[in-house]
């Protein structure tokens, strides 16, 4: 085998090896904290906002 087959297939093996991860790994990109589930309170605003 050449070495340049040999790269490509290693390239090929670790690609479809790192989207086997990415797609069965949980995606957590947007976990929102409990302290933001709470309403903010805006009775004391800036007048600025018009509230």
């Amino acid at each position: 085998m050449s070495k340049r087959r040999m790269i490509i297939i290693m390239m090929a093996i670790l690609l479809i090896g790192f989207l086997i991860w990415r797609l069965l790994r949980p995606m957590n990109i947007f976990v929102v904290d409990d302290h933001f589930a709470w309403p903010i309170d805006t009775t004391q605003a800036h007048p600025v906002l018009g509230i």
